[in-house]
């Protein structure tokens, strides 16, 4: 029985603060991308599990579909376009780079 998704968690734990991040000042916002670009090799490896087998706590691995994997990847890539417009959006610049 899989008891506790590790790898699930850190990257929930990750968008939070990336969105938290993404509305300070800065060094906040630079914090945010990085944060984004973190998900995605915990996405792309085999998912943490911990697991409770007769009282006895073990960890196990579980990998995504493919397709679940894509998915979850191009969302962390529109969070970070979006990180990336709140940093130019700081600087008083528009993503084409004009003022």
């Amino acid at each position: 029985m899989a008891f506790l998704p590790i790898t699930i968690f850190f990257v929930i734990i990750l968008w939070f603060f990336g969105f938290y991040l993404m509305d300070r000042k800065q060094i906040g916002r630079m914090t945010s991308i990085g944060c984004f670009i973190l998900v995605i090799p915990l996405v792309t490896v085999n998912l943490e599990y911990i697991t409770e087998n007769s009282g006895v706590l073990a960890t196990s691995t579980l990998a995504l579909s493919s397709m679940l994997q894509s998915t979850i990847v191009l969302v962390d890539v529109f969070f970070l376009f979006m990180a990336l417009v709140s940093l130019f959006d700081f600087y008083g610049r528009n993503w084409h780079g004009g003022k």
